[in-house]
């Protein structure tokens, strides 16, 4: 919205004159491609908001698959996946194997007007990478809730890169259910079995 001001321009979706889907731009989830990379409950949780707004979504998990009518993908499909991608979600757990997940080459797999939204783990987005390509203007935005370091110091390209809003990893809000969750894996690890949501 900010860009927009300094601009002095609205896209259509907001009333002004501009179309409402210029060829290149991503202005809108209406008919946008989004592409969730970590498609477990949180997924599953927000893709009934994203279909209600008329995107199409297809998710991205180790296990390939129809979850709640929604296509999933292995990530050997992620370049496929990448070229026709208007925003992408991602939701990844913290580790090893997904540290910088989402680097240099898979960024420039991005269409230009894509954008990047991180409500995962930091650790899973090459933030130098990321930045490089906003300043290059070879990806639209992004939007993040995490980073590799938190709380986001001072000094990070982060703060004054363009078309990125950050936020102090709080999208997740207060847990609903947190009580049953600490009851049921209470009573797992009573019994021996497997926990529910380890991270």
């Amino acid at each position: 919205m900010r860009d927009y001001q300094v601009r002095r321009e609205w896209p259509g979706h907001l009333g002004g004159p501009q179309p409402d889907r210029p060829k290149g731009k991503f202005t809108t989830l209406r008919d946008a491609n989004v592409t969730i990379w970590g498609f477990g409950n949180i997924a599953k949780t927000i893709t009934p908001y994203l279909t209600a707004l008329g995107a199409k979504v297809r998710g991205v998990a180790r296990t390939p698959g129809v979850r709640d009518g929604i296509e999933v993908f292995s990530e050997d499909k992620l370049p496929e996946l990448f070229k026709e991608t208007d925003a992408l979600v991602m939701i990844l757990p913290g580790s090893e194997a997904t540290k910088h997940a989402l680097n240099k080459e898979r960024i420039e797999l991005l269409p230009k007007h894509a954008w990047v939204v991180n409500v995962g783990r930091g650790m899973s987005v090459d933030e130098d990478a990321l930045v490089d390509a906003l300043e290059e203007g070879r990806l639209g935005g992004a939007a993040l809730d995490v980073f590799e370091t938190e709380p986001l110091p001072e000094e990070s390209r982060l703060w004054t890169a363009p078309n990125v809003v950050v936020s102090p990893h709080a999208a997740g809000g207060r847990p609903q259910g947190a009580e049953k969750l600490i009851e049921e894996n209470l009573r797992r690890f009573l019994a021996g079995q497997e926990l529910k949501n380890v991270i």
